[in-house]
């Protein structure tokens, strides 16, 4: 609030402007006379509290008028603002301010509201300036910038913390970071509320104080009094007007863009409520914690452990946001630049998950009715109803990074690809050109020869450097981070490629099913094909001894096509079929009934984005596998020989090539064929890989080739045609017209080189597991012996996309990390006065112990949850219902009823044994 507005603006030279200003003044009686009255107001000021900063006063006065100078060259950093003519060569432009408030309306518990010095950001200013602010043109440019920062914070659907830093140079996040201290009371975080039996059920939010929750109300309905000046053009220029997903032209009722601009100034204020709750939780967490620094500024008690975060996807979000709460600075590290996963999740609330009771704890429904989310109402068998969300990924995605981005402990860092990490000793810091020891580092105190743990990372805006990564070995690789010296390396044609280092303390590996963080550690993985069927109703009561485990051979596995379809009109979608018998829209597992060879198939057609999938039975999957991978070798084949690499034989041995070795194509072999296969088992993979291909992988082709038309043989176009005609209203007559409703432009495999003329995935979903979920590193360090690395999300195992139990997983075990970190500290495991090097390991060692062993169980609960679903629908060809009103939902198994269109439930696992012995296969 000590932001004061500048009063001189930088022009060159003098002008006849100035000169008529300058002409225009009073004469020199009147000039005293004025300062007599000026003076007789100032000696005034102790009429009001002392306590008040007189600065401030000075510049609110009600009902006279001051001179100003305005700063020269002052950059607004926004959009030019109406109306606002200035003189470019004018040196000092003098004008009469009359000032807007009066001091009764600025004054709220001896603290002074002036939406200029809240709004109005980005102006430099000389220090010790005393500054006026101007009532159309100051305040105008306050305007602008709250309409600015409102509109961007209410497009979710666009959200980017990018668009903040590059476009607006920060001034959204001060903005921000502006209301929410004003609302906070200066110097005591509690503000009397501390009870902790009212903190909220997941984040354990602290509420905010009637007084702070004044302030917030003031402020905002001081906003709204200054929009409402404000013309409907105007505010036009700045907001763009949303309409709701679900728009009902007849039933809404036309609002002026006003009306409109208020009520997002609402939503806006209920959201940084929530936000302003996080940041009151955080300073009582730290200071609880020992982690608060003093009034002076002095050290924290404890040592602050250094939290990075590997991965943005909604698992990362959810890890920074649970440690901002109890540490005071958290990386958030993103390879990508973009938010572009547009797979869909079901959101669940308690008991089968918190997703959608921690969601609003966030603030989540005041997005609503605009971000594309479909509500639905589940009914249990307990007789209760319950609301769910639909949503994309990257919309949970843009909502998590809204709030990590509102918090000054989080820091984002975008387009730095996690390549691996060390042990180090850093030495003097001053001897690093790095850009890591001014900024990562400037919190800590190097102590010589000592180790520090090291994440590295590569800066991904040339794709020349990444492929020049995947052709370096392990030990080159490590070498790149082990030497603290080591800032860059440099391509084979010589382009030069930024690294960074991060010392951390705990890594959290967020970074999805084909981590480089779980493969850096050398943590292998399995895949999963035994089971038990503990999840099951025929479960309860039996004692676990007695609950069948059952092995798949030769493998556990489901084929599945994922097809988006091009959107009808501006939002709208393929109309879908009613059943008939129903009376509702075809459920997923009718088609299973009225095709061979189908398990299900979801549609999610909503708000123009168009997907649907298609789950196969094993034996027909299979096949279909099968086809697709020798369409897709056929072509990289072709193009192969094109470029050059003729000894390179997908469908064979390496060893068995003759002159492999030459040219590195053993190497290549091998980056194609992991491509592929993390392709076939990913659609995130598939849709966003990493700009990695041979065509720039230490080969001298210097043109860009790709094989187009493979699809045509890929897959089997009739029988998918018959199940797409099958859901659908309207049928597609033939396979072209189809084909025309799928089509895609400037769409790649995974390894860039094929080129997909259609929106179709065929992947293989397997379910793995990684054998552990943490690591130690012991390192040669007094204050800082140990680091630890946590795996999260499908880094730990991957998740049937089907069943939707992934996310809503990374959301039940919201507080897990929590309860750890605060167990290190209660352990003296960050304490500044540390116990002896073997007491430290132990407690940490049993610290790991807790969080791994809550967290395995979660996991292999939900492992048995996802296999059982797909063994006995695509093995058994029998249906798989959950209800969700219990945690993870309990299964019940369901014959399929030919002959009535129904399902049968089974009465015990007896029965369930016989039918799928009766199909080849038994358990």
């Amino acid at each position: 609030m000590q932001r004061r507005l500048t009063l001189l603006q930088q022009q060159g030279g003098s002008s006849k402007h100035h000169k008529r200003l300058i002409s225009k003044w009073p004469s020199l009686l009147s000039s005293l006379f004025i300062v007599v009255i000026v003076l007789t107001l100032f000696r005034s000021i102790p009429l009001f509290d002392r306590n008040i900063n007189n600065h401030e006063l000075d510049h609110h006065r009600n009902g006279f008028y001051v001179r100003a100078q305005v700063m020269p060259g002052s950059n607004l950093m926004m959009d030019p603002m109406p109306n606002l003519m200035m003189d470019p060569n004018q040196q000092h432009h003098v004008q009469e301010v009359k000032l807007s408030f009066s001091i009764q309306d600025l004054i709220v518990n001896k603290k002074i509201l002036d939406l200029n010095l809240m709004y109005h950001v980005g102006l430099p200013q000389t220090p010790g300036t005393v500054t006026v602010s101007t009532p159309d043109k100051n305040m105008q440019h306050s305007m602008i910038n709250f309409l600015q920062f409102l509109n961007h914070m209410h497009r979710t659907d666009l959200f980017h913390p990018l668009t903040d830093s590059e476009k607006f140079n920060g001034k959204f996040k001060t903005i921000a970071q502006n209301i929410i201290g004003y609302v906070l009371t200066p110097g005591n975080a509690e503000d009397g509320t501390t009870n902790d039996n009212e903190r909220s059920p997941i984040l354990k939010l602290f509420k905010l104080s009637q007084q702070e929750l004044d302030r917030m109300d003031m402020l905002m309905n001081k906003t709204q009094e200054q929009i409402s000046t404000l013309s409907e053009e105007f505010l036009a220029q700045y907001v763009t007007r949303m309409e709701p997903v679900e728009y009902d032209e007849e039933a809404e009722q036309k609002v002026t863009m006003t009306s409109h601009v208020q009520e997002e100034i609402e939503k806006l204020k209920n959201f940084l409520i929530q936000i302003a709750r996080i940041y009151k939780t955080q300073r009582i967490n730290l200071r609880r914690m020992g982690l608060a620094k003093g009034a002076n500024n002095e050290p924290a008690p404890n040592r602050a452990l250094k939290y990075v975060v590997i991965g943005s996807g909604p698992v990362g979000l959810l890890s920074a946001i649970e440690a901002s709460l109890i540490l005071p600075k958290v990386y958030i590290i993103e390879k990508r630049t973009t938010f572009s996963r547009d797979v869909w999740f079901d959101l669940y609330p308690q008991p089968f998950s918190q997703s959608v009771e921690l969601l609003e704890e966030l603030g989540f429904p005041n997005e609503l009715p605009n971000l594309e989310v479909k509500l639905n109402t589940v009914a249990d068998t307990d007789g209760k109803e319950r609301t769910t969300y639909t949503i994309r990924c990257q919309m949970t995605q843009r909502f998590l990074t809204k709030v990590t981005f509102l918090l000054d402990n989080v820091q984002h860092i975008f387009g730095y690809q996690y390549i691996n990490q060390c042990k180090t000793k850093p030495g003097s810091t001053s001897s690093s050109a790095s850009q890591s020891w001014t900024s990562r580092w400037s919190d800590l105190k190097i102590e010589p020869n000592a180790e520090y743990a090291v994440a590295n990372f590569l800066k991904t805006n040339n794709k020349d450097c990444s492929s020049t990564l995947d052709f370096m070995s392990s030990s080159e690789q490590l070498d790149l981070c082990s030497k603290s010296e080591t800032v860059s390396f440099t391509t084979t044609n010589g382009k030069n490629c930024e690294l960074e280092k991060i010392p951390f303390d705990i890594l959290i590996g967020s970074d999805g099913l084909y981590s480089t963080v779980r493969s850096s550690l050398n943590i292998s993985t399995h895949d999963i094909h035994s089971f038990d069927v503990s999840n099951t109703v025929y479960a309860r009561g039996l004692p676990k001894p007695a609950i069948p485990k059952i092995t798949v051979k030769p493998k556990l596995e489901q084929v599945a096509l994922i097809i988006n379809f091009k959107s009808v009109g501006q939002r709208d979608c393929p109309e879908t079929a009613i059943d008939e018998d129903t009376g509702e829209f075809i459920d997923p597992w009718k088609p299973s009934l009225l095709l061979p060879n189908i398990c299900s198939v979801f549609k999610r057609f909503y708000a123009g984005h168009c997907h649907m999938q298609i789950l196969f039975d094993n034996e027909y999957g299979q096949k279909a596998i099968e086809k697709y991978m020798s369409a897709r070798r056929k072509a990289l084949n072709k193009l192969l020989q094109e470029s050059g690499h003729n000894n390179v034989n997908l469908n064979g041995n390496a060893n068995d090539q003759p002159n492999a070795n030459d040219n590195g194509d053993n190497k290549l072999r091998d980056l194609i064929l992991d491509t592929e296969a993390k392709e076939i088992r990913s659609a995130a993979f598939a849709d966003a890989s990493r700009d990695s291909s041979y065509v720039n992988s230490g080969t001298s082709s210097q043109e860009q080739k790709f094989v187009s038309n493979w699809e045509e043989e890929a897959f089997d176009w009739d029988k998918i045609l018959t199940i797409v005609n099958t859901v659908l209203a309207n049928k597609y007559e033939t396979i072209d017209a189809f084909r025309k409703a799928i089509v895609s432009s400037d769409t790649f495999t995974g390894d860039k080189q094929l080129q997909k003329q259609f929106d179709m995935v065929l992947l293989r979903v397997v379910l793995q597991k990684a054998e552990n979920l943490t690591t130690t590193i012991a390192l040669d360090n007094p204050s800082s012996p140990f680091a630890v690395n946590i795996l999260k999300g499908d880094s730990v195992a991957s998740a049937h996309f089907r069943l939707g139990v992934g996310v809503n997983n990374a959301f039940l075990a919201f507080g897990e990390l929590t309860s750890f970190i605060q167990q290190l500290y209660s352990n003296n495991v960050a304490s500044v006065k540390i116990p002896s090097r073997e007491a430290l390991e132990k407690q940490l060692s049993q610290s790991l112990s807790e969080y791994e062993g809550k967290a395995q169980f979660r996991w292999n609960r939900l492992i048995n949850y996802m296999a059982t679903a797909m063994y006995f629908e695509s093995f058994c060809d029998t249906v798989v219902f959950i209800d969700p009103g219990e945690y993870f939902g309990v299964q019940t198994i369901q014959e399929k009823d030919y002959d009535n269109l129904d399902y049968i439930p089974f009465d015990n696992l007896l029965q369930i044994r016989r039918f799928c012995q009766n199909r080849g296969h038994t358990f």
